[in-house]
């Protein structure tokens, strides 16, 4: 069984991330998308050796870098991603803002 501190910290990068969507687009994201953003977390930390937390401050600043490097344009950031960066946390996190902007425009949010 994971310690609580360990509890603590999962709970702290869920909410990191889900703040770092709502934060992007204005829109909150579902506890099973946070898991599926956890799990790139995950696997790109086991990847690096890094921790999960350092590993998500990453995948975020990537994300935030290469939404800026397209104009803040999701859509846009998001039919380069795969070729630019190659990191399925960062084509994730970019994907899901991209579809919340998108619902937001057509009034589906």
């Amino acid at each position: 069984m994971a310690s609580t501190e360990d509890m603590d910290g999962i709970a702290q990068i869920r909410k990191g991330i889900a703040n770092y969507v709502y934060a992007r687009t204005g829109a909150h994201i579902s506890d099973a998308t946070v898991d599926c953003c956890l799990d790139e977390v995950r696997a790109y930390a086991t990847t690096r050796g890094l921790t999960l937390v350092n590993a998500a401050r990453i995948l975020c600043r990537i994300t935030s870098e290469h939404l800026r490097t397209h104009g803040n344009d999701p859509g846009a950031a998001l039919t380069t991603v795969d070729a630019e960066i190659k990191i399925d946390g960062v084509a994730l996190l970019t994907l899901i803002i991209a579809q919340k902007r998108i619902h937001i425009q057509e009034g589906t949010i």
